[in-house]
């Protein structure tokens, strides 16, 4: 019995003693390499609303977007009809509070999506980035919008 118990310590210290060998060296991932884009500055197109897709948009049509201005701290959000305006608050971490929103009044064949980020702006308290990708939230909920990073449009101007 002793010799089994022997043989079994002498195999750990063996292994133990070449895992201490190995590199500890690690490389990161090539998606951990990539930097994350920045809140502020980047244009933002919605891609989810509410957990349900949003298909990008045609021709002709104008997207639903954010765009943080980190000079102003004031931010621009739309639905792809309407545009709503006003401050926000960065604190610590990726806590985000936004304040009281401005909006044109336009009247739109579908207000879903107006309706629905005029909700996300009311009541999400955080923010993340990965990647080229951009989710609010409120507390540990899931996500109410999730956004992607894209070209700012040519001619876009924040008002």
């Amino acid at each position: 019995m002793k010799t089994v118990i022997n043989i079994v310590l002498a195999g750990l210290l063996f292994f133990g003693c070449n895992a201490n060998k190995t590199s500890t060296k690690t490389t990161p991932a090539p998606e951990a390499a990539s930097a994350n884009k920045s809140l502020e500055g980047t244009y933002w197109m919605l891609t989810e609303l509410n957990g349900k897709p949003v298909a990008a948009p045609k021709s002709g049509e104008k997207a639903s977007y954010i765009y943080f201005d980190a000079g102003k701290k004031r931010v621009s959000v739309s639905g792809g009809c309407n545009v709503m305006g006003g401050n926000y608050e960065l604190r610590e971490g990726t806590r985000i509070t936004f304040g009281q929103m401005i909006s044109t009044m336009m009247a739109c064949p579908d207000m879903t999506q107006e309706e629905g980020l005029k909700q996300m702006t009311a009541m999400a308290d955080n923010y993340a980035i990965q990647g080229d990708n951009l989710s609010f939230a409120k507390a540990r909920m899931a996500p109410v919008a999730r956004f992607k990073a894209t070209k700012l449009p040519e001619g876009f101007k924040m008002d």
